[in-house]
């Protein structure tokens, strides 16, 4: 957003503004109209609302997109505003954007509890684990108080496990190691291979086998619009054009070609023959 106001605000600059009526109507023109295609427009109208809190440019871009224009910027700046007005500054421009989200990311909106985000719950939960676990730590009599503890808050804890509103991916790969060690053997089959706490080996979540195409894999690949052509155009070296040499230049004329030159030998310079069939310097 930031690079597309910058580009409205430059481009905005090539205008020139004449006050129609003041402070109400101004017509915004581009300084080399004439030099413009036949289809751009050069003037547009620009009207002023209330005591310079909104600016409803001709070109309707605010409308369209939620950002002002180069006339309205021009316009702007030539009744000397220094700021943005309120109603053109869209929310979903802004860094409270977060606050408009769909359903399923709601947790990262400003205005929601931190509590209902699994990532934070689960980081302070282990810190505080973490520091009891130090405290318990310092003598038996600690750790004799601290196991006390953990017994009880287990029993007044476990009503909650049922009771979830979301799981994490860690969740999901503990949840799916839990169902498939207590499910029975005989309705998966092969259980010879063992599964560790964090379900690891979890068949649904292991990566797929990739397969190969035949033949030799190709390097080619498609080429994004701005990477341009391969090689670059050649012109011809008497008009200066693309397309073709100045072999076959229209504008030759009848500039006669060039002789071709006539092949020697390397090693000797007497022609008719090459270096491989020249008998100059052949050992008898």
């Amino acid at each position: 957003m930031f690079e597309q106001f910058g580009q409205m605000l430059y481009q905005g600059f090539a205008n020139r503004v004449e006050e129609i009526e003041k402070d109400r109507l101004y017509l915004a023109w581009h300084t080399n109209a004439a030099r413009r295609e036949n289809w751009s427009r050069v003037e547009f109208e620009v009207k002023v609302l209330g005591n310079n809190e909104e600016f409803d440019c001709e070109c309707g871009m605010f409308a369209h997109m939620g950002m002002l224009c180069g006339h309205a910027l021009k316009v702007m700046d030539f009744l000397d505003v220094t700021e943005i007005p309120r109603k053109h500054v869209m929310k979903r421009w802004t860094r409270d954007a977060r606050n408009v989200l769909p359903e399923h990311p709601t947790h990262y909106q400003r205005d929601e509890s931190r509590n209902k985000s699994v990532t934070h719950r689960h980081s302070t939960m282990y810190i505080l684990a973490m520091e009891l676990v130090r405290l318990g730590d310092t003598s038996a009599e600690a750790y004799e108080k601290l196991v006390s503890l953990f017994k009880n808050n287990m029993v007044e804890m476990s009503p909650f496990e049922n009771a979830r509103d979301g799981l994490g991916l860690e969740d999901r790969v503990v949840e799916e190691g839990r169902k498939w060690r207590e499910t029975p053997a005989n309705e998966f089959g092969d259980t010879s291979w063992t599964m560790n706490d964090n379900g690891d080996n979890l068949p649904a979540l292991c990566a797929l086998d990739k397969k190969l195409k035949k033949g030799k894999p190709t390097s080619s690949r498609e080429k994004a619009p701005y990477e341009g052509k391969g090689r670059r155009s050649r012109f011809c070296s008497i008009c200066k054009k693309p397309g073709h040499k100045w072999t076959t230049c229209p504008e030759r004329g009848d500039l006669p070609k060039q002789p071709r030159k006539e092949g020697r030998c390397s090693r000797c310079g007497v022609a008719a023959h090459r270096k491989s069939t020249c008998m100059k310097h052949v050992v008898l």
